[in-house]
């Protein structure tokens, strides 16, 4: 209750875990300490919200191996654990199910995701939230960023050239496009994500992308600096590196906004069995208020899939949100970070 701390940041844990933590003896301690130190926390700061409690399930990242208390995966397993229990089914199926049964298939959370969620909620960008307690409370606090990236491009300013500092928005874009899909090549993926934040800090502050009709259209998927799962199986495939190409054979993949900027559809064309197919994956995109003026932030949900303009029945639960930030918008490109931060860079189709 210093009157220099403007914000008290902890980290707890999910009350689904810690209901289980303490049927299990080598946890009981953990889970008592967990709950003891937020009750103090709520008891010191009242209905004051000059405090947030985090509270994640499982935390990964390191190498120190699996750990039980406090319990922890390493980075190696972590993450394509998070992958696969962080698609839309596995999560509505982890929701529903009761006690440790739901619990195991909770997707867990990086160390950097949590850290960064912890940093934005200190720098006052989620102002009224005194507790994240899900999951997606958490990774929509961690993709929270300044109106303007300039602060961020400060941080990063280091790993950029002067040359490079110095170009115009269109040289940059030149840049960036004479480096093509960098994907499979760490040293040119560096130099387009310093690129690509290089462009973002150059965002014009009256561009808005949630009112901006250049959003609607055709959009390319040129490369992302960190695939999540589902766009990297779908690259390793276009790239003729997957087993099941026989099987499912993807032509190609753009996404198309429409209906005023409140609409995006996937349109991936494909070949099953040999037999040419369309399948859509449709969203509704709906500005995010607490982002102000800049209107870069969105919540994404999911709201469909077609297959051959035939709507395939998929469970309500299954219709869950995310964030998704356009940092860039011009009449060319596209940058967009989804709820992992990285960038999207997409081109006009």
């Amino acid at each position: 209750e210093a009157p220099f701390v403007s914000k008290f940041v902890f980290i707890g844990n999910n009350p689904r875990v810690r209901s289980l933590s303490k049927s299990i003896p080598p946890l009981q301690a953990y889970a008592k300490g967990k709950e003891q130190a937020e009750d103090m926390i709520r008891d010191a700061f009242g209905a004051n919200d000059g405090y947030c409690i985090i509270q994640p399930t499982f935390i990964y990242g390191g190498d120190d191996g699996i750990g039980l208390s406090p319990p922890r995966l390493p980075g190696n397993i972590g993450a394509p654990v998070e992958d696969v229990l962080g698609l839309y089914p596995v999560a509505a199926i982890s929701d529903a199910l009761p006690g440790v049964f739901g619990i195991a298939l909770e997707a867990p959370l990086s160390k950097e995701r949590v850290a960064s969620a912890a940093i934005n909620v200190a720098l006052g960008l989620c102002e009224g939230q005194t507790e994240l307690s899900s999951r997606d409370e958490i990774i929509l606090a961690a993709c929270k960023r300044p109106s303007t990236v300039n602060t961020i491009i400060e941080a990063s300013s280091a790993l950029s050239t002067k040359e490079d500092n110095d170009m115009d928005v269109e040289e940059l874009k030149q840049h960036l496009f004479d480096l093509g899909d960098c994907s499979t090549d760490p040293e040119k993926l560096r130099e387009a994500f310093d690129l690509l934040e290089d462009i973002e800090s150059k965002r014009p502050s009256s561009t808005r992308p949630s009112t901006d009709s250049t959003l609607n259209g055709r959009w390319d998927f040129v490369f992302d600096v960190e695939p999540d799962m589902g766009t990297g199986v779908i690259k390793d495939i276009l790239e003729g590196n997957s087993p099941i190409k026989p099987i499912l054979d993807f032509d190609g993949v753009y996404m198309e906004i429409s209906d005023e900027q409140s609409r995006i559809t996937i349109h991936v064309d494909a070949k099953i069995l040999g037999i040419k197919t369309e399948l859509c994956l449709k969203t509704l995109v709906i500005p995010d208020k607490s982002n102000g003026e800049a209107g870069t932030m969105f919540m994404e949900k999911f709201d469909g899939i077609t297959l051959l303009d035939k709507e395939l029945p998929i469970p309500e639960s299954w219709k869950r949100s995310r964030p998704l930030e356009i940092s860039y918008l011009d009449k060319d490109i596209m940058i967009a970070r989804g709820n992992g931060g990285e960038p999207h860079f997409l081109r006009r189709g």
